[in-house]
């Protein structure tokens, strides 16, 4: 390991998909359903950040200092709920030798405490298939009933924190919050990931190495196959439903394959590995850059084992 500081349709059944409120990544509310403030209850937002030689502790109760969609609703009848947790960041990260997916973690958490939790569970839940659901994904967004900051609620279950409200894309609220007057057209530090590399928002500097080159929107490097899915896999054409519908080519964009690259940025202003949150796929990063600190691990299996429900058990197999 390397210290970052010395410096990698055919059938869809979405009509069946509606059905889709699994034990992990529940349906919260549609993006259409009203705003509700956390005014609207008597739980409050409680978030420290505290430092020490070689950490950042974020002690939360992850509630949402901005507003939400609906909770409870028909589709997922949990509201969002306060869950105590302490969180611990590397201050000095250190860089993988390989890719690793973040299905097993909390892949980071917001400077108000929120969890960015971006991963989905897999095709007839089964996680050998390799198959997994994006449910940030515009063809899935209204079926996981994730709303308008692009997060939603988990459920009861024997490894979930009920009623823990997280991020699978842009934190839009978060992200008003943070920017105030100042606008939201600039580069706005979102929180840190689990390995201990900052997230930011979708602009970065026009130069990476140059702080004064201003900023511009970032774009990720991953694009939509062509074709249909090929056989055993599952039935239909690539449309965005499964993150293995995607692939990155580097160039396409500004980012590499963990939806973030080096440069320099206002709170690292020699330079840093930095995340970004995009507008289009991954949305959230899907893959850790560094080692993620044991805090953020999931209590249970993560998404291998995520439930979900008999009709996309019935999802077919492309012949």
């Amino acid at each position: 390991m390397k210290n970052l500081h010395n410096k990698k349709s055919a059938r869809t059944m979405l009509a069946t998909i509606g059905l889709i409120c699994t034990v992990f990544f529940p349906p919260a509310c549609s993006k259409n359903n009203g705003p509700e403030t956390p005014a609207d209850n008597a739980l409050k937002n409680e978030t420290r950040l505290t430092t020490d030689a070689d950490y950042r502790y974020i002690k939360t109760n992850g509630y949402p200092d901005h507003e939400t969609g609906e909770f409870p609703n028909p589709f997922c009848p949990f509201e969002v709920s306060a869950v105590d947790e302490e969180y611990r960041v590397p201050l000095n990260p250190e860089l993988l030798d390989t890719m690793l997916p973040a299905g097993a973690y909390i892949f980071g958490v917001a400077l108000n405490g929120v969890a960015v939790d971006p991963a989905g569970p897999f095709w007839n839940r089964n996680a050998a298939s390799g198959w997994e659901f994006h449910p940030a994904t515009d063809t899935l967004q209204r079926f996981f009933g994730v709303d308008f900051n692009n997060a939603h609620t988990q459920p009861v279950g024997p490894f979930t924190m009920e009623g823990l409200y997280h991020y699978h894309g842009m934190p839009n609220g978060l992200i008003e919050e943070l920017a105030g007057s100042a606008g939201n057209e600039r580069m706005i530090l979102l929180g840190y990931a689990a390995d201990g590399f900052p997230v930011y928002n979708n602009y970065g500097l026009a130069d990476p190495t140059d702080l004064s080159s201003g900023y511009v929107q970032v774009q990720s490097s991953y694009k939509l196959k062509a074709g249909n899915r090929a056989s055993g896999e599952p039935q239909g054409k690539y449309d965005g439903v499964f993150v293995q519908d995607f692939e990155y080519e580097q160039g396409h964009g500004d980012l590499d394959q963990y939806n973030g690259r080096f440069a320099k940025t206002p709170e690292y202003p020699e330079g840093i590995f930095q995340y970004h949150i995009t507008s289009a796929f991954p949305h959230s990063p899907l893959y850790f850059r560094g080692k993620p600190d044991i805090s953020f691990r999931h209590k249970g299996p993560g998404n291998e084992m995520a439930e979900v429900p008999p009709a996309l058990n019935n999802w077919p197999a492309q012949p």
